[in-house]
Order: structure tokens, then sequence, then C-alpha cells
């Protein structure tokens, strides 16, 4: 089930009308689980985005150091 944050804030709005506080404060508790699921796929999403951007740049860096290594090699034979 994937909830949006204008479905959060609509829920929100709907628990600051339930007088029972024991079903207010377990509704509370719910919706405070989806936010926290919320940022916590967010947050992988970002580390799954920065391990293949660290990837990409490792793989450039390899292959220029690679280039520059047999040019000063070829230099120093000559």
């Amino acid at each position: 089930m994937s909830v949006d944050s204008t479905n959060v804030v609509e829920l929100q709005s709907i628990v600051k009308t339930v007088k029972n506080a024991g079903i207010k404060k377990q509704a509370q508790n719910y919706l405070t689980g989806i936010a926290v699921k919320r940022r916590i796929t967010r947050l992988e999403d970002l580390k799954a985005k920065s391990y293949l951007v660290s990837k990409q740049v490792a793989d450039v860096q390899l292959r220029r150091s690679i280039d520059y290594y047999i040019y000063v090699i070829e230099k120093t034979y000559n």
C-alpha cells in the first residue's frame, strides 16, 4: 500500500476528530509508522543512488589512472 503525503495529512486531520483516547493514540502511532517507513524508503533510495554514482566515478577514475600509468610507462621506457 502506497501512502503519499496528501493522504497522510488527510488521515491526520481525521485522527484529530477522534474522541476515544485509546483509538486516537493507536491511529497516531500508525501514522507515525507510515511516516517513518516513508523516510526509510527515501533513505534507501538515496543510498542506492549514491552507491551508483560512486561506482560510476570510480570507473572513470580507474580508466583515467590506467591511461595515465600506460603513458608514464611508455615515456619512461623511451
